[in-house]
Order: structure tokens, then C-alpha cells, then sequence
């Protein structure tokens, strides 16, 4: 049975499957691209190969800005799938190289590989750069890239045979990369001379693109040393700017693509989505206690029942705070903000030792400074705090922070997911697969608060060597330490850093440079960490913002609205009690939202608690809530909306608002889109919007009531006949004409006998209900009259007139 990589768990194992290879190549490299670069890139799809959804591509890219490069380059993207008949690996992933004859257009047209061979060191508009892709199953973003040198390729450009080249690489291989970010094998290609191919994650596509000839040509030890040094790249998925608002809200005529533009600005970014309506409030948009159904113990007599020595257990309605929309994404938002993005070496420079362990201090740059922590964690102290996890029978972690007990608790979980029917007695066969799992694969993931990676275990199986995720410590709040004289608001971990800045200067900012030139110096890159440039973003979108009473629903979190220039609140807000343990506990227990290191901001803002503690505690432990700079709040408002609660302008003037005017819809590409009223020919769509649209400002004097180029819905370029009435003549007899009247000669159409009567809303139905398709034609012929002339048909017009005028003289 073929295996592969299992991209869902965190150490990667081999597991028994196959790739997932029914996509397109092109599609799915586009998707990290936008994913990992956001509009750093412009593509284009040269030629396929392959039919439906099952494609490999060539692509002819850009940079979106002059700044970076203004020449062009190629693109080769493919499919990896399990390896054919007779094959000696289970785990092989490979592709086949065709003649370009087999593709959509003949690569001969292009030669995109061996024009770049030939090149003679003039690589101007030629670079080529050819891709694999791994993909466990459709809905795995998680996929890598293996990069081949493009040399590969030329014979599918220039012969006829199949394939005409085969080149594999391994899930083993694929594991490595996933694991340590690249990974690079030496491999002989059928179809040319031996190159080294390069498995890795799509964020260091950059890094890849600027040392391809490296890595795939010559000696394997020189490409080594470049996969050696490079940095470990966790790129920023959206780079915010000061050009984006934190709070807009877009509005504009029903169909004017308003919440289409959100959803194209957001492409890729962590989005929250809500709709407000009549009966929205506080607790369905923040949160609040709901029952639920859960199951308890049944207790008799003599206590706790059981049969077949398993507790018996029965249904329960308890209590649980849900969180809604605007906790998931406040939530959200301060994990990415404590996530941050940063370039951090795998190389370690400078070691010291604290009570806690082993520390490296990975890099240091303007603003930050990254660490990691390797200690030994002994046996006996699981074991001692084993039994305390169980409770007649049942096994519970508690609740909150536990001091000094998170490696023990996050261990003893670990153990429980392994063991099915596990039970107090079952701490020695749980440590034994725990230390044949270290020795096999020498990277065990367990996570409670913090994720631990144990590395290794002693001979006596007695004791484990642990490292803890890189975490950052600002510079700002070391600054601030470092001229205090109150210790007890040190840690031992700031303790020791302030004693090595201080061992280089008196004055911190002079120490801060000094360590970074030593840091430098040792190869590891700088970090470029700052606040507002390099966090990934979380959005909020409120559809229909306007049809919910907003007073109402944001209650006291209208506060948190008013930013100041950093991007932060201005006004922090309590939070209630419920609130309150909700956000500490998902911040603390929950994978989902669980920081990977302390929240850092004091200073950021005036504050002063009401708790005795900094603004970073009373954010963290949920006693107050913030906005972090990366949290924008966008929205939807339909202008034609009869809103039973008018917004007020204390809450207006806190959003930056963005008109949508109406105009003919482009598609992804931007072309114009041609969309037709199903039997009336191409445009007649956006010529019918133009035409009504004429009609309504005539008759109401109002843009509320006009209709946007998507008011509906379209199938492969047409609105359908059913559509077509049933929403958008449903909705101008209804919600505009009634109002104002049918007047206009729209509504006119010639009876039997050639008399002039109104057209009504029965009309454009025949008695089996079905679309009767002469009164709708009349009436969306009238319509397109209407439309406002262009250019070309004035001019049309003034030659028609000519020759009508000539054909007159002649006569």
C-alpha cells in the first residue's frame, strides 16, 4: 500500500494513502502564492496539460510592482502522485514529463526551459523555475513544493517520445521538509545529467528563487551549505499599511459588489463573517452561556455506580459560555499579534544557563529578541503529578494556569490520546511508548499551555530532553527593566538578558546594538519585527451593518473603536466576569486561540490598572479589552435598506466609509463581464442596469433604490428568464414603482388591436406560473432604450443621419 506524508500531525508520519491529485497545479501554486505573497505576484497560464481538474501548467509571472523586478519569468507547476507498477519504495512521489505536443499549446512555442539553458548568462525575461506539488487530500493547505532545475524540462520542448522524463523523490524526504521547513536530495533525472532537487514549504519560495542554480547544479556539499544557511523564513501573510483602515464600512446601491470587494481584499486572510439583523444584540455577537448537552456520573447510595468496571454514565444539561463572532475574532486577532512574524536562524550563537534550562538566543532586531529553551525534565515528576489527574476514574486536566506543572500535564495528555481505555494504572505502558516514540523519531510533539518538543531520552529512560518553541522578548519591555530597581518585577530569564546587555554598556540602547553586532556577526539574520508591518491580520465583516441596532449589539465595545495612531485602542474596556474567563481560559487552555508567548504591549497606550498590574496581565488574563492594531473591522450597508435603527453620528464618524458605485462587473482578471438576460443577446445585462437605472433616478430623484451589476446571480455569463422576474421585476414593482408610480413608458406595450396598455406584474407570468417570455422582452427592451448613449453609438447615429441625409439629395 502506498503511504504518504500525514500533513495533519504535527511530527508528519507516514501513514498508508495516496496523494491527492485531482486539482489543478496552477490553481493550487497560485493559492500559496497570494497565500504566503500577497500581491507581490502577477500570473498567467501559458499552456496546459491534462483534462477537467487534473492539470500541470505553464505559467508566465511578474512582480505586481516595477520596484522588485520588471522582468518576466516562467513557471513550470505539476502534480506529484504515487509511484507506478514494480516501484521500490512505497513511499515514492513522482511525476512524468510529456512531449509538449500533449499540451494545450505546444511548449515548442515557448521553449521556456531551454531557452533559459541556452542563455549564456543573459537571464533577462527567460528565468524558469519548475515546481511540484504535494498535496495530501483536497482540503490540505498544507502542501509542498519540490524544485526541479528546469533543464528537466527541455526535452518535453523539443521531442515527441513519452514520457520524456520521469523524476521521483520520497515521503520520507517530503517528512523532512515538512519538519525542518527544506530539505535537499541528490537525484538523477532520466532525462538529463544528475541535479539535486529541493523539497520545500511554499513560504521560501523567494529565498528559493534567488538560489536555485545553487542548489540544483554542481557539487551536493555547496548546495548543502546553502540549505545550512538559511533562515528559517515565517513570512507575513498581509503586510499592513497605514492605507488600510481598521474600520471601514462599504456602501452603496444593493448589488454593487460591495461585499464581493471585501471578499477580494481578504482572499487568503483569516476572516470572521456576520450578518446583523432586526434581532441581533450583544450576546449573538460577542457571546454568552448556552445549555448543552453533556453526560455525568451516576451516583447510587454507596457513590459513583459502574458495571463491567467502567463508570456509568447519563445525559446532563450544562452550561458553557459560546463564544459568537466578534470573541472568535478579537480572539484571533491577539494570537496573531502574539505569533507575530519574524526571520529567525536555525544556527545558535549565544547559549547561557539558568535555573530553567539551556537558553539560545536565536536573533535580535529592532524590536524584538527571539529565544529558545532546551531542559532536562525528569520521570519522577510526571509520575508524581500522574494520580492527581484522575478522579475516580476519570481522567481531567484543570483548569487555568497550573505553576510549574504545564510539561507534566501536557505529557500526561499526550499519553491518554495514546492509550485506548487508559486508565490510572497505565502510566509505565504510556511512558514506554512515549520513549519508543522519542528513540524512533527523535521529535515527539506534546502541547498544553506551550508545545514542548522532546528530543531525546537518557539511557535509563529516566529522563527527557525537551526544547520550547522560540518566544520573543520586546525590547521595550527589557528597556523599561533595565533601569528599574524594583527585582521581584523581573523574571530570572529578564534577569539574565539584562545582565548580558549590561555587561556591554551602562546605557541599554548602546548594550541593545552591541549584542546585535554579535549576533550578526555569527550569521543569523535580523529580525524585522515590527508591530504594525509584520503581524498577520484578522478581519471582522458585518454584513448589513445597518439592519441591526448597533448601539445595541457593540454595547460598551463602541469604546474600543477609537484607535490612536499605533493602530491600539485608546480606551481599554472592562469585561464582565463571563467574558472575562472565557477569553483567559481560550487564551490559556485552547489550541485554537492559545498564545505562544506572553502578550507585550505596555506602553503602547496610557494606562493605568485597577488591578495592581500591567496592561499586558490585564489583556491577557481577560480582566480588559483592547484591539490590537492587526484587527480590522469591516462592513456592508445597503443604502436602500429601510434600517428600523438609523445609525448614529457618534458611531459614523469612528469608520472610514467607502462608496461602491455601480458599473459593469469585472471578473478575476479584470475583463468586463458580458453578462445577458437569458434570449436577449450579449451585454444586454449591463445594458438593461444602465437603462433602468436611468429610469429610477428620473422617477425618484434617489441612488437608493438603483441596482447594481450584481444585484443577481448569473449561470456561465446569463440571468436566467425565472431569475430575471422573480427578483429583479419583483423588486421594482414592489420596493421602487409602487412608491412612484408606473408612468413611464417602460411600463407600455401594444395590445391585439395596436392600442398602448401598461404592462403589469401578472403579465410577465402564463397561467401554468411559467415566464411568459413576450412581455418580458417588451419590457427590458424598453428598458435598454433607455440606456445612456456611448461614444461609439453617437457616432454610429451621426452616420446613419449622414447617409440618410445623401440618399435624400440623390432622390
Amino acid at each position: 500500500m502506498p503511504k504518504i506524508v500525514n500533513t495533519y500531525s504535527s511530527d508528519y508520519p507516514l501513514i498508508e494513502g495516496k496523494p491527492f491529485t485531482d486539482y489543478n497545479a496552477d490553481e493550487e501554486f497560485l493559492f500559496q502564492m497570494e497565500k504566503h505573497f500577497p500581491r507581490l505576484f502577477k500570473f498567467e497560464v501559458l499552456s496546459k496539460k491534462g483534462k477537467g481538474s487534473r492539470t500541470d501548467a505553464l505559467l508566465k509571472g511578474r512582480f505586481a510592482s516595477d520596484e522588485f523586478s520588471k522582468n518576466t519569468f516562467f513557471v513550470y507547476t505539476f502534480i506529484l502522485y504515487e509511484g507506478g507498477a514494480g516501484r521500490s519504495h512505497d513511499d515514492e512521489l513522482r511525476t512524468q514529463l510529456t512531449p509538449g505536443t500533449s499540451w494545450s499549446t505546444d511548449l515548442a512555442r515557448y521553449k521556456a526551459a531551454t531557452n533559459f539553458r541556452d542563455a549564456n548568462g543573459e537571464l533577462k525575461n527567460l528565468e524558469c523555475y519548475c515546481i511540484g506539488i504535494y498535496k495530501q487530500d483536497k482540503n490540505c493547505k498544507n502542501v509542498l513544493f519540490a524544485g526541479m532545475p528546469a533543464e528537466v524540462l527541455c526535452k518535453s520542448e523539443t521531442e515527441k517520445i513519452s514520457p520524456t522524463s520521469v523524476f521521483q523523490t520520497y515521503g520520507e524526504n517530503a517528512r523532512e521538509a515538512y519538519i525542518k521547513g527544506i530539505y535537499l536530495h541528490e537525484k538523477k533525472f532520466t532525462a538529463s545529467n544528475s541535479f539535486n532537487l529541493l523539497l520545500f514549504k511554499p513560504e521560501y519560495f523567494l529565498w528559493y528563487m534567488r538560489n536555485r542554480d545553487e542548489l540544483h547544479i554542481g557539487d551536493i556539499e555547496k548546495a548543502m551549505n546553502v540549505v545550512k544557511n538559511a533562515p528559517h523564513i515565517v513570512t507575513p501573510q498581509f503586510l499592513l499599511t497605514k492605507e488600510v483602515p481598521l474600520q471601514q464600512i462599504f456602501y452603496g446601491a444593493p448589488g454593487t459588489g460591495k461585499s464581493h470587494e471585501i471578499s477580494k481584499q481578504t482572499e487568503g486572510k483569516a476572516v470572521v463573517r456576520t450578518t446583523f439583523h432586526p434581532d441581533s444584540d450583544y450576546s449573538t455577537f460577542v457571546g454568552a452561556y448556552k445549555p448543552s448537552i453533556g453526560k455525568g456520573r451516576v451516583y447510587g447510595a454507596q457513590g459513583p455506580l459502574t458495571e463491567n468496571g467502567k463508570p456509568i454514565e447519563e445525559p446532563i444539561i450544562t452550561y458553557q459560555f459560546v463564544k459568537q463572532a466578534f470573541l472568535k475574532a478579537y480572539l484571533g486577532a491577539w494570537k496573531k499579534y502574539s505569533d507575530g512574524c519574524s526571520i529567525v536562524s536555525t544556527s545558535t550563537i549565544r547559549e547561557f544557563n539558568t535555573d530553567n534550562g539551556r537558553y539560545v538566543i536565536n536573533s535580535v532586531g529592532d524590536y524584538e529578541l527571539i529565544l529558545s529553551r532546551e531542559f532536562q525534565f525528569p520521570k519522577s515528576l510526571v509520575l508524581k503529578e500522574w494520580p492527581n489527574l484522575w478522579n475516580n476514574g476519570i481522567f481531567g486536566l484543570p483548569t487555568g494556569p497550573q505553576t510549574g506543572k504545564s510539561v507534566q500535564h501536557a505529557i500526561a495528555n499526550w499519553i491518554v490520546n495514546k492509550i485506548a481505555d487508559c486508565s490510572e494504572n497505565s502510566f509505565e505502558h504510556g511512558w514506554e511508548i512515549l520513549v519508543s516514540a522519542v528513540n524512533e523519531k527523535r521529535r515527539v510533539v506534546v502541547q498544553k499551555t506551550q508545545t514542548y518538543i522532546i528530543k531525546g531520552v537518557t539511557d535509563d529512560n529516566e529522563t527527557l530532553t525537551i526544547n520550547v518553541e522560540a518566544r520573543g522578548k520586546k525590547r521595550a519591555t527589557l528597556q523599561r527593566k533595565f533601569y528599574e530597581s524594583d527585582e521581584t518585577k523581573v523574571s530570572k530569564l529578564e534577569s539574565t538578558l539584562i545582565g548580558i546587555l549590561k555587561g556591554y554598556s551602562k546605557d541599554f540602547d548602546e548594550a541593545w546594538e552591541k549584542l546585535k553586532q554579535i549576533i550578526e556577526e555569527g550569521g543569523t539574520p535580523v529580525i524585522n519585527d515590527d508591530a504594525n508591518e509584520q503581524i498577520d491580520p484578522q478581519f471582522l465583516v458585518i454584513e448589513e451593518i445597518n439592519r441591526g441596532n448597533c448601539a445595541q449589539i457593540f454595547g460598551d465595545i463602541f469604546q474600543l473603536l477609537d484607535r490612536a495612531d499605533n493602530g491600539f485602542s485608546v480606551y481599554p474596556i472592562e469585561a464582565d466576569s463571563d467574558l472575562r474567563d472565557a477569553i483567559k481560559t481560550a487564551f490559556n487552555e485552547e489550541g485554537e486561540f492559545m498564545l505562544s508567548k506572553d502578550i507585550d504591549i505596555d506602553g503602547v497606550i496610557e494606562y493605568t490598572s485597577n488591578y495592581g498590574k500591567t496592561l499586558s496581565e490585564d489583556v491577557q488574563e481577560g480582566r480588559v479589552l483592547l484591539f490590537p492594531p492587526n484587527f480590522y473591522i469591516w462592513a456592508t450597508m445597503n443604502t436602500s435598506d429601510q434600517s428600523l435603527f438609523p445609525i448614529d453620528s457618534a458611531f459614523k464618524r469612528r469608520w472610514d466609509w467607502v462608496y461602491t458605485p455601480i458599473a459593469q462587473g469585472k471578473d478575476k482578471n479584470g475583463d468586463l463581464m458580458n453578462w445577458q438576460i437569458e434570449g436577449l443577446g450579449d451585454n444586454s445585462w449591463w445594458a438593461f442596469i444602465q437603462g433602468i437605472n436611468e429610469v429610477v433616478d428620473i422617477t425618484t430623484h434617489s441612488e437608493d433604490k438603483k441596482l447594481g451589476f450584481f444585484f443577481c446571480k448569473a449561470q456561465d455569463g446569463v440571468v436566467k428568464k425565472e431569475t430575471f422576474v422573480n427578483k429583479v421585476v419583483f423588486y421594482l414593482w414592489n420596493d421602487v414603482f409602487k412608491v412612484y408610480g408606473f408612468k413611464s413608458e417602460i411600463f407600455d406595450k401594444k395590445d391585439k388591436d395596436g392600442k398602448t396598455e401598461k404592462i403589469t406584474f401578472k403579465s410577465f407570468y402564463n397561467d401554468d406560473g411559467s415566464v411568459n417570455v413576450d412581455t418580458m422582452s417588451v419590457f427590458v427592451k424598453n428598458v435598454m432604450a433607455k440606456a445612456p448613449k456611448t461614444k461609439a453609438d453617437n457616432e454610429n447615429k451621426d452616420v446613419n443621419e449622414e447617409q440618410n441625409s445623401n440618399n435624400e439629395t440623390q432622390a
